[in-house]
């Protein structure tokens, strides 16, 4: 999977315009907003807490149930657009992001504080829905690690998401990507070679971490943007952003969901009553 996210914005943006707008980026905005590259097709039953954030057609980006109201995305696929976020829709428990499953709309939305829009630090952001999802087998909510968790370098872990897999195609025609859900599973990579291979990228190790192959071949990619990254069936990492799609030396960047647990709790709670944010399914 590849990471420019920002394109997803792009499509979105045409709610204001009726166009698609290419937005200019800067020196740092390189993000590839993810796909799966390389990777295989996935029954939602097997990544049940995976969402599709929709616009009319168009996939804005993924998420993850963390409660029965609450979904888990970064922070890019939102920023600037919140004329038009209640126009979006979150769907569940279905492997085709246009059909099947439980559709929600979008009642409110927080971006991290710090969010950096240029260099995507804190880029993370939460989601609440204008109804509590219908857990079962193709529903349920992913658990979050403790807080202050970083997922063990080396370790494999798995990405899923409907981005683009095919690196060529064209990212603003919406028929470029997979109707299907994808999944790939990527090493984490030791942060220090990674921030070698990016060095002239401004990154911060304690809120963010790499994966990837050295060799290139298999990635996250456009399209990706915001979905979970899971291991042992706890959410590691969000799909942040990266350079071009699955080639050598360019991993992807995630935001580690571990630097955030304390402050994700603390959104839930201060906008939901206790007893709504009880899952009770767990993947």
């Amino acid at each position: 999977m590849s990471l420019l996210y920002f394109f997803i914005i792009l499509i979105v943006s045409a709610a204001i315009s009726n166009s698609l707008i290419s937005k200019p980026l800067s020196n740092e905005t390189h993000l590839r907003h993810r796909r799966i590259v390389n990777g295989q097709r996935i029954q939602i039953a097997k990544v049940p807490y995976q969402v599709a954030i929709i616009w009319r057609s168009y996939l804005v980006c993924g998420g993850s149930i963390i409660a029965p109201t609450w979904i888990l995305t970064a922070a890019h696929c939102l920023q600037g657009y919140e004329p038009i976020y209640k126009e979006m829709k979150v769907r569940a428990g279905s492997d085709r992001r246009h059909i099947g499953g439980e559709l929600r709309k979008i009642r409110w939305q927080r971006i991290h504080a710090q969010f950096h829009p240029k260099h995507l630090i804190n880029d993370i952001a939460l989601l609440n829905l204008d109804g509590p999802f219908q857990l079962n087998q193709d529903v349920v909510c992913i658990r979050l690690p403790p807080q202050g968790h970083f997922p063990t370098e080396g370790e494999n872990a798995l990405v899923s998401g409907w981005g683009k897999t095919d690196p060529k195609a064209d990212k603003k025609n919406p028929d470029s990507y997979p109707v299907n859900l994808n999944f790939v599973i990527l090493p984490i990579m030791p942060f220090v070679q990674c921030r070698m291979f990016y060095k002239k990228f401004t990154m911060d190790g304690d809120l963010q971490f790499c994966a990837g192959f050295v060799t290139g071949g298999k990635d996250a990619c456009t399209g990706d943007s915001g979905g979970p990254m899971a291991m042992n069936n706890y959410q590691v990492g969000v799909v942040s952003w990266g350079l071009s799609c699955a080639k050598p030396r360019q991993p992807g960047v995630f935001t580690n969901v571990g630097t955030y647990v304390d402050w994700i709790y603390n959104t839930l709670k201060s906008k939901t009553r206790a007893g709504a944010l009880q899952c009770s399914r767990y993947l």
